[in-house]
């Protein structure tokens, strides 16, 4: 078989045979078997170019992926692996050999895209890369890079977006939440608790909860009864002694 016609189409080639059978193929595929006007091809030769098409076209889907954003040589394997690409370590290890793909570069990227568009700490992003197999050398490396007042700012924002958004829990409460949701977002118990020392976390609108409770308790009991379930009740709210007993003295008409 002669290659009767060579037409170009976008990004590749195509094949037109004296036969009317049609290869589409690459560039590479194209410089590498000197693909030209009236080449004579065999079945063994068509065989390769099918096979180098593979892996042109897997290899090109890549780097349309890696074009959107950077990807970690994990991504791409798993990519490749989804597909059933067979040669994919070939794959892997040429664009890592020109520079597409480079794990020091991701985490330096991933890192910075966390900082400025997550809330996330430094924990949690570390989780995550080592989810991505990156090597927890690199990754201890870059994160030590993270200027401390970035971190503390970011997280005194959640702390008092928190405190203004509270309506109805005691400080104690409100605390262990704030606490407990920076844990959970990656923060260092230490360095959260350091943060929290900056806020005071009493609000005035604890006491308008406290009238609700004490508004339905009032309406079943009265005197002592009424006292002892109004404490039970903002005991278990999380309301430490002494707002309990100077909620209670400023309701005299309860005795």
């Amino acid at each position: 078989m002669k290659i009767d016609k060579i037409k170009k189409n976008g990004s590749r080639y195509k094949l037109y045979l004296d036969d009317g059978t049609v290869i589409n193929t690459f560039d590479e595929v194209i410089i590498k078997y000197n693909l030209l006007f009236n080449k004579e091809l065999d079945l063994n030769m068509i065989s390769k170019i099918h096979l180098d098409n593979s892996y042109y076209d897997a290899y090109n889907k890549v780097l349309k992926l890696i074009d959107r954003r950077l990807r970690s040589s994990y991504e791409i394997e798993k990519y490749l692996k989804k597909n059933n690409v067979e040669n994919y370590h070939t794959i892997i290890a040429s664009l890592k050999e020109k520079g597409f793909i480079n794990d020091e570069r991701f985490t330096k990227a991933f890192i910075s895209d966390k900082i400025h568009l997550s809330n996330e700490g430094k924990g949690k992003i570390k989780k995550e890369l080592l989810n991505h197999n990156i090597d927890e050398e690199i990754i201890n490396r870059e994160l030590e890079q993270i200027k401390d007042e970035n971190m503390e700012e970011k997280v005194d924002k959640i702390i008092a977006k928190k405190i203004a958004a509270n309506r109805k829990d005691s400080s104690f409460i409100l605390k262990q939440k704030i606490s407990n949701y920076l844990f959970n977002l990656g923060y260092d118990k230490s360095f959260i608790n350091s943060r929290m020392n900056y806020f005071d976390f009493n609000n005035c609108d604890i006491e308008k909860e406290m009238d609700k409770i004490y508004n339905k308790l009032s309406s079943k009991y009265e005197g002592n009864e009424l006292i002892n379930k109004l404490k039970q009740k903002l005991y278990s709210r999380g309301f430490k002694t002494e707002e309990i007993n100077n909620y209670i003295n400023k309701k005299s008409s309860i005795y």
